[in-house]
């Protein structure tokens, strides 16, 4: 190991009146192999609490990776460092936008074959996407354009999150779209898309290629080679991408030739196909939760809202009633209602994409809420929550049948019924995840309408 591998830098960071000293040692060796999520520094930080400690190295690492003109690495250091500690970062980020400023090497790509990346030509990155307004690193709906980096209407009212990354880009062939890749990341540091609910984790990258596109093999061996480019210049840990079952591995193929260190994984997602006839969905729906629909269609009474009903108001009252149905469920897992898992389908619901349902008994007290969202032809499954009426009648399975049966009225042609999950044992990063009860539940819930599924294959890729 030569002399010049090794590097070296402190820092010293005052907290509640205390100085404290933070010294990083990297071994560029380290670096070159296992990149600025794998190389030993950064790996440390996995199980380290001090918030000082974590800054000082980060900041470390920005400094030893300037001095050694490895731009790349320090611009992808500085923005891990922006996802975890954004409000402690203001003169850092000066750095990154002069990095980003300055001609940073991009991975060699084949002849007529070139990337556009949203975070270093954003005005084209828009135009070749087609997207007037923002572009959106935190909305998913499974008919969204493009994933959902184009948003819905009036999402420019909540508040971008600071800690997530829009990393997306363009493959293009003669300056034309072949195929587009939305990528988002958290401080997770996991490259991957929407966090659709913080107890799941980020769904995986899909890849949308264009209708016309033909060179899709070359576009696969491009798309994973700049996938570790890119887990390079922002930081991340790792990607999370996932291919259908038709693409016949084509991306895999190019995954095992070009990484040295990935995981391979079958996710599904149970959905109902609405073009059966409605006494086929009835008989499709899982036996014991018959008697229960029926009851509850007899003695309930179910208001729906969409459109010009939903404004703040009711926003409010929606938010209220799903918060106190959900209380038995905050009380033994926490409260993961987050801004984004709200507002985003009540804004579609708003736009006319969707519809809010409550469910009441005679003397107006809500037992169950459903918030499906259409989109393209394909309803969603956004929000639900009950609680039992009385000793074993609980609305729960007749809130979902009752929006499978309008989202058919309404012409769509599938009623989704979750995104994409992992087995109940399957992968965080290199580690064992277990699927906690109420996952495990939800899940089994939601497959008692339909013995449909869509599966995808879905691969960690470590750099």
């Amino acid at each position: 190991m030569s002399e010049n591998d090794i590097q070296q830098s402190s820092i010293e960071i005052t907290a509640n009146g205390e100085a404290i000293t933070v010294t990083t040692t990297l071994s560029l060796k380290d670096l070159e192999a296992n990149g600025v999520g794998g190389c030993q520094p950064v790996k440390q930080l996995k199980s380290e609490t001090s918030q000082i400690i974590r800054l000082g190295t980060y900041l470390n690492l920005a400094d030893i990776l300037h001095e050694c003109g490895r731009n790349v690495d320090e611009l992808g250091i500085l923005r891990r460092a922006r996802r975890e500690f954004d409000a402690y970062l203001s003169g850092q980020k000066e750095r990154i936008v002069a990095l980003l400023a300055s001609e940073l090497p991009l991975p060699a790509m084949p002849d007529r074959w070139t990337i556009v990346a949203l975070d270093r030509d954003e005005p084209q990155f828009k135009r070749l996407a087609g997207i007037d307004g923002n572009v959106y690193a935190n909305f998913w709906h499974p008919g969204a354009k493009l994933g959902g980096l184009a948003g819905t209407r009036n999402l420019d009212i909540l508040k971008q999150p600071a800690d997530i990354d829009n990393a997306s880009f363009h493959v293009c062939f003669n300056g034309s779209v072949v195929a587009t890749v939305p990528v988002a990341i958290n401080a997770t540091h996991v490259a991957g898309w929407v966090t659709n609910h913080p107890s799941s984790g980020c769904m995986p990258i899909e890849i949308h290629f264009a209708q016309d596109a033909t060179e899709r093999d070359e576009a696969y061996k491009i798309i994973v080679s700049y996938l570790q480019y890119m887990a390079r210049s922002f930081g991340a840990d790792n990607f999370t991408i996932a291919e259908r079952p038709e693409d016949h591995f084509a991306l895999y193929k190019q995954i095992i030739k070009k990484a040295r260190s990935y995981s391979a994984e079958i996710w599904d997602s149970p959905y109902v196909d609405l073009t059966a006839p409605e006494e086929q969905l009835f008989a499709n729906v899982r036996k014991s939760y018959k008697s229960n629909i029926n009851w509850c269609a007899k003695n309930l009474t179910t208001e729906y809202f969409s459109g010009e009903q939903i404004n703040n108001e009711s926003s409010a009252y929606f938010f209220n009633v799903i918060q106190d149905l959900h209380q038995e469920l905050i009380a033994k897992y926490t409260d993961g209602m987050t801004q984004e898992l709200f507002y985003h389908p009540i804004l579609m619901c708003a736009n006319g994409q969707g519809e809010v349902a409550i469910s009441k008994t005679a003397d107006g007290t809500p037992y169950g809420i459903s918030v499906t969202t259409y989109d393209n032809g394909i309803a969603y499954y956004a929000l639900a929550g009950s609680r039992e009426v009385m000793r074993g009648k609980n609305p729960g399975h007749f809130i979902v049948y009752d929006a499978i049966r309008r989202a058919k009225a309404r012409g769509q042609t599938r009623y989704v019924m979750n995104r994409f999950f992992g087995a109940s044992v399957s992968l965080n990063q290199t580690d064992v995840k277990v699927m906690i009860d109420r996952a495990f539940n939800i899940s089994f819930f939601k497959r008692g309408y339909s013995g449909d599924c869509s599966f995808a294959n879905v691969y960690q890729v470590f750099t």
